[in-house]
């Protein structure tokens, strides 16, 4: 029973109440952010073995060219598949963060909602109505 504000001025009997449900959303919060950093992180991480195998590559097609035509355009290959595979892999890592950015949100959206609806109805208003 809700206490007046003579007993309890700063409100503190209504945080007695909080149950670890209160703090649910926040733990799913979490958990969905880690899991996503694991995400990117081994994502990133697959990213730049596969672009070291590729770098590693060069030295041999420039072994291989014959003419400084030959060179200019294994520069030329190697340049246009690293750039390529660069913005292929900030498309991937911004799309996770976009997809975790929106899982926030809906995280976010339901933490706000259940504690709003629950003073909703506890009100003194809702329960004359």
């Amino acid at each position: 029973m809700p206490q007046d504000k003579t007993s309890d001025p700063l409100g503190l009997e209504r945080w007695s109440t909080f149950g670890a449900q209160a703090f649910e959303p926040f733990g799913a919060l979490f958990q969905g952010y880690f899991k996503t950093l694991s995400q990117m992180n081994s994502e990133t991480s697959h990213f730049f073995a596969k672009r070291l195998e590729e770098d590693f590559r060069l030295p041999t097609e420039f072994a291989k060219c014959r003419t400084p035509f030959d060179v200019f355009q294994a520069q030329a290959t190697f340049m246009d598949r690293m750039i390529d595979d660069y913005m292929d892999q900030a498309n991937k890592v911004l799309a996770m963060a976009a997809d975790a950015a929106g899982e926030t949100a809906e995280t976010v959206e339901v933490a706000v909602k259940k504690p709003a609806e629950a003073d909703k109805a506890e009100s003194p208003a809702h329960k004359a109505a």
